[in-house]
């Protein structure tokens, strides 16, 4: 165990990493959020398949395929 805050076993506030933490925060909650999409091997294909898809915040229903992009 080390000194530094993501080395110790319980959780502490640590003051001077709170405008990082709002920062990270609402880039995580930012407007475009990720999934992945999993295809069943169909007709010849015998592997499954996995698609990264984006969403906007706004209409979590309008999604792209991130290869589209």
């Amino acid at each position: 165990m080390g000194t530094l805050p993501y080395a110790w076993r319980e959780a502490r506030a640590v003051p001077t990493l709170r405008e990082w933490a709002e920062e990270t925060q609402a880039a995580i909650t930012a407007e475009v959020s990720v999934s992945l999409r999993v295809d069943v091997p169909e007709g010849r294909r015998r592997q499954f398949r996995a698609v990264l898809q984006l969403h906007t915040a706004a209409d979590p229903a309008l999604v792209i395929e991130a290869a589209r992009l």
